[in-house]
């Protein structure tokens, strides 16, 4: 099962609409922790971003970046993450060697 924490951290981006001015945006890490989520990984990355996406739209200050933990997956987790990390930059992942527990 796929659990899913967020971590609000709040950044300051050099935004040039009007002028030079400091807009604060917010970053939110959706960080997962992941073993043998072959079946389900494609499922839940569509949901996530379909609720990021609604959330930008109400929030426009706020940015994404998703973290998925792969614990020694003996499926082809890892493969699926590699393949959402070079289609989406968001997207970001460390494998540990074997499962941790």
């Amino acid at each position: 099962m796929l659990y899913a924490y967020v971590h609000l951290q709040k950044r300051m981006r050099n935004r040039k609409p009007e002028g030079n001015s400091l807009a604060e945006q917010k970053l939110i890490s959706v960080i997962v922790p992941c073993y043998n989520e072959e079946e389900v990984l494609p499922l839940f990355y569509a949901e996530i971003t379909k609720v990021s996406a609604e959330m930008q739209q109400v929030h426009p200050e706020l940015t994404f970046e998703y973290l998925f933990i792969d614990d020694g997956s003996k499926d082809h987790t890892l493969r699926d993450l590699r393949r959402l990390a070079k289609q989406d930059k968001r997207v970001r992942f460390i494998s540990f060697s074997r499962n941790f527990g």
